[in-house]
């Protein structure tokens, strides 16, 4: 028994090619369509990705033949989804938890860099930590020595 004959072969005809194609046609059209609709606020990102999903299902259940493949490339197929789910998860959870923490001055505001750049004001900054006095009080002595 060789390999060959071990592996079943689906041969997709050329009527389901049509088929798939004119779908993604009608889908272009309605992606089209909806761009130039009346604007729905949030509601046009939900369709235009529903749209996008639906174009991209297509395309991987037939024309990367997952649709006629083993168990084992459907698992890695979820496996690869479900990984782009949390991978997603992570960046907007980050993206929308910016805003907790303060945000930075930078530093333009510390007075080390001018909006010009200038190295002078770094030099002044430097010889003037030098020369300040410590801000902080001497530590108390301990009440057993």
């Amino acid at each position: 028994m060789t390999v060959a004959s071990e592996v079943e072969e689906h041969h997709v005809s050329l009527r389901t090619y049509l088929i798939v194609f004119a779908l993604l046609i009608a889908l272009l059209v309605i992606t089209v369509a909806a761009a130039f609709l009346p604007h729905f606020g949030y509601l046009n990102i939900g369709i235009a990705l529903a749209i996008a999903v639906a174009k991209a299902t297509l395309v991987v259940l037939f024309f990367m033949h997952v649709k006629y493949s083993g168990r084992l490339v459907h698992v890695f197929i979820i496996a690869t989804f479900a990984w782009l789910g949390v991978l997603f998860t992570l960046t907007f959870a980050d993206y929308l938890s910016r805003s907790w923490l303060p945000s930075s001055r930078g530093w333009t505001e510390s007075g080390l860099v001018t909006p010009e750049g200038s190295w002078k004001n770094i030099e002044a900054a430097e010889r003037a930590a030098q020369h300040d006095p410590p801000t902080t009080a001497p530590a108390a002595p301990r009440s057993g020595e």
